[in-house]
């Protein structure tokens, strides 16, 4: 009976279990502290740091962080779009990861998705929040 019991709860379990989403960060705005030095915005809190921010946002989905650059996203170079595309092919291929989001700065962040949706194939989606 008690076998019974825990097998129907394990199905359960996964039955309801939360998609996998992978965030990606590239530092820009959302991640911006203001610096009194520079007198400017700079990117400086962690994606670990947005996540928790985000109250519940663990209660929505398993959650995988993996810090693409911390640049402003004026700083956004062809080289970290490669590098960038190149992860969410790779993450996006794997069968339980659902979607992805790329935390981005504000001043090339329509860029950055216009890139990413030419070059990267997959039908699971991926957001750019703003």
């Amino acid at each position: 009976m008690i076998l019974r019991v825990a097998l129907l709860l394990a199905a359960a379990s996964q039955a309801f279990a939360l998609p996998t989403v992978v965030i990606l960060s590239t530092g820009g705005t959302i991640s911006g502290r203001h610096d009194p030095t520079r007198g400017a915005y700079l990117p400086a809190a962690t994606a670990e740091e947005l996540v928790v921010a985000v109250l519940r946002l663990k209660e929505l989905a398993e959650l995988r962080v993996d810090k693409i650059a911390a640049i402003n996203g004026a700083d956004m170079t062809v080289a970290i779009w490669i590098q960038l595309a190149n992860r969410l092919q790779t993450l996006l291929a794997v069968p339980n990861i659902a979607g992805a989001i790329v935390t981005h700065g504000t001043n090339t962040i329509e860029e950055t998705a216009y890139f990413l949706d030419l070059v990267v194939f997959t039908g699971k989606p991926m957001k750019l929040p703003h």
